[in-house]
């Protein structure tokens, strides 16, 4: 098993608050985040971060968005500026895309176990991408239960109790990587389920 016993006590008791069968989610939440359902960066638990740099530049107000290409914080496409490797680096890269638009750098980044979008916290009935990353940087249930709001929202949480994988791959990780994830997720509930 990828995560030590409080963790997998967090995922289950989301679960089954949720009504979601606790093996399922623990399979996918550990495609999904690798393993890992937090880092530490100066001496603070925190959930992982990936900086979305065009998702930056797409939520951005249109009058900050020199500033923030300027910065090498911001790219119009996909793949134009490499990810930062390492947590910290990804949390310097957030606090200083607040400097230019708090909220839209929190809607730039993808948030804890499930890798949700800031930019999805309307959608999921956040008032704002902050409550959203704030939700996750709670707690593993925190970032769970953003995770599950998605899942809902998505209207996957059949695929999730008929353990189709592919149809959930499908829409939680687009089409592109049907074949990858599926495969994935059903060898991660073959060994915990």
């Amino acid at each position: 098993m990828a995560f030590d016993k409080e963790v997998i006590n967090e995922i289950r008791s989301v679960a089954q608050e949720k009504g979601i069968e606790p093996e399922a989610l623990i399979a996918v939440i550990e495609v999904e985040s690798g393993g890992k359902a937090y880092t530490n960066v100066d001496g603070q638990k925190l959930p992982l971060i990936l900086y979305e740099y065009h998702v930056f530049y797409r939520v951005l107000p249109p009058h900050l968005r020199d500033e923030a290409v300027k910065r090498n914080l911001a790219r119009k496409r996909w793949g134009d500026l490499d990810y930062k490797k390492s947590q910290s680096a990804r949390y310097a890269q957030l606090e200083r895309a607040k400097e230019i638009h708090e909220d839209a750098a929190y809607a730039a980044c993808s948030w804890g176990v499930g890798q949700v979008l800031g930019e999805n916290a309307e959608w999921l009935g956040y008032p704002s991408a902050r409550a959203l990353a704030e939700e996750a940087m709670q707690s593993v249930a925190g970032q769970v239960r953003v995770m599950v709001r998605f899942i809902q929202r998505a209207g996957l949480l059949d695929e999730l109790d008929r353990h189709d994988w592919r149809g959930f791959a499908r829409r939680y990780n687009g089409p592109g990587q049907v074949d990858k994830y599926s495969e994935l997720m059903a060898k991660a509930y073959a060994r915990n389920g």
